[in-house]
């Protein structure tokens, strides 16, 4: 992808979201019609800016028909006695990041950022503080629009063991916004708003 790919698959971004909202609620035959329209252009661009069968791309958007929100992600930010905060390198090639996933339903984002914390790292941890939120979307490679709230747990012991899952190869505890390796998409500016948020004194909103 060139130096203009970000601002093009922002805008098939939006596209798709009137298609696939118009198809949901649209009842007129002609509007229908010119929808489905948008929705193969939108699959056509997506297509040859990934380098993805068009035809698949188009039957993974009709699949999606209806509201387009964006989906949530929910990161913790672990702190130790030192004050630096646990860093995971992902086995899947696509960096070093935050503990984090998906937020399941009828969990709230702390609740889901104590969940992985256990699962990707062995640690039982306790909310604190929501202490960042950011927004990623086509502008990293995703063809979603992705928020995701960062919380902030209690301090644990310096040199606590840390038991990786398979989902990661290896761990390490930072002061700042390391420079020597790759971070995950996004990641970066989550992880300067904790140290920013981490640095203010600020009480943050309680997580629950």
């Amino acid at each position: 992808m060139n130096a203009e790919s970000p601002s093009i698959l922002s805008a098939l971004h939006q596209l798709k979201s009137i298609a696939l909202e118009g198809l949901r609620f649209t009842q007129n035959p002609y509007d229908i019609e010119r929808y489905n329209r948008l929705l193969e252009v939108t699959a056509s661009g997506y297509a040859e800016m990934l380098a993805i069968d068009s035809a698949q791309m188009l039957e993974q958007l009709r699949s999606q028909i209806g509201i387009v929100t964006p989906k949530l992600g929910a990161d913790a930010a672990v702190p130790n006695e030192l004050g630096q905060i646990l860093l995971l390198n992902r086995s899947d090639g696509r960096g070093w990041g935050l503990p984090g996933g998906w937020v399941d339903v009828h969990e709230s984002p702390a609740q889901a950022a104590v969940r992985e914390v256990w699962e990707e790292a062995g640690l039982r941890v306790e909310p604190v503080a929501y202490s960042a939120i950011s927004c990623k979307g086509p502008q990293t490679g995703i063809l979603y629009h992705q928020v995701n709230i960062a919380t902030l747990m209690k301090p644990v012991p310096a040199g606590i063991a840390v038991t990786l899952s398979h989902e990661h190869t290896d761990y390490r505890w930072i002061g700042e916004l390391p420079q020597d390796i790759k971070l995950h998409a996004g990641h970066d500016v989550q992880i300067r708003k904790i140290f920013a948020f981490l640095g203010s004194g600020a009480a943050g909103l309680a997580a629950e």
